[in-house]
């Protein structure tokens, strides 16, 4: 499965291997031919386990790291033959650390996020106005407009969060990766931040992917769902095709219930404390064609 509703492909990822260090010194491959399209406009979760490949599929797609086969195409261009500059105006990455070693101000924070635009990038500091509506736009869109002066070392954590996510807009990318975008927040920053994005997504057909561990959280607000389970992409698709009882616990190794959400009608998830199967029991179980 790949493109949906006929959009064209933000994103193709072709045999994506990767592999920090070399083989000869035991480096374990990390990613393993990695396969899947992102269609231009979609928001796209990427769910599994810690050491399933998550960050590094979302740095590769940010060209932070370099896989030793395969290929990535970002709207049709090869992905490593584009320059610094022109990915930086189609790509935006939100890590999950990304905290200030100098307490900027969160306009100045944001502000950096026009350096790709800059005319001439041996001269930071020389921005314009249109700059300045671009970061002003950001800051609304992530409500941190009125902490425009506040340190970023002075506001909470959320705070940095938005303000960091408006950092990004400011890039005005075509496409918006994040990893754990909602780890600091609490369950109503939560909710406020993915309507945020969800609106973002309508209203300038943004392109999102969004790495995270909340998977209720992921198939109330994604179009599609990728679960990774050691290096491989083990199932894409909507999320009530993907979010099953059998494949979750292959791919976790816990027993989970699906049922389906009162309002969306999407499926979600609850873990059962009662015993568990064997593990040997969910991998037979998926393979006989369960999943």
């Amino acid at each position: 499965m790949n493109q949906t509703n006929g959009s064209a492909a933000a994103y193709e990822i072709q045999g994506v291997c990767f592999r920090y260090g070399s083989p000869a010194k035991g480096g374990e491959p990390l990613l393993k031919h990695v396969t899947f399209t992102i269609g231009e406009g979609e928001i796209v979760g990427i769910l599994g386990p810690n050491g399933s490949g998550k960050t590094t599929l979302l740095k590769i797609l940010a060209h932070l790291l370099v896989p030793q086969s395969g290929r990535v195409l970002v709207f049709g261009r090869e992905l490593h033959g584009m320059s610094r500059r022109d990915i930086a105006k189609t790509v935006a990455l939100v890590p999950q650390d990304a905290a200030p070693v100098f307490p900027f101000s969160i306009a100045e924070i944001v502000l950096m996020g026009r350096f790709p635009h800059q005319r001439d990038q041996r001269r930071f500091g020389w921005e314009s106005a249109h700059d300045w509506d671009v970061v002003q736009q950001a800051m609304e869109a992530m409500d941190v407009a009125h902490l425009r002066d506040r340190l970023m070392t002075d506001v909470s954590g959320g705070e940095r969060q938005r303000a960091i996510i408006a950092r990004a807009l400011a890039q005005e990318p075509r496409v918006l990766l994040l990893d754990e975008p909602t780890v600091f927040l609490d369950l109503r920053h939560q909710v406020d931040l993915m309507q945020r994005l969800q609106r973002l997504n309508a209203e300038q057909r943004l392109t999102i992917a969004v790495v995270s561990h909340d998977i209720n959280l992921v198939s109330q607000v994604c179009d599609r769902i990728v679960v990774m389970h050691q290096g491989r992409l083990v199932r894409e698709g909507p999320p009530e095709e993907v979010i099953r009882p059998e494949l979750f616990e292959l791919v976790y190794g816990c027993h989970v219930s699906v049922d389906t959400h009162p309002h969306s009608g999407r499926p979600q998830v609850s873990v059962s404390f009662t015993e568990e199967r064997t593990r040997s029991s969910f991998i037979s179980t998926y393979y006989r064609g369960g999943g």
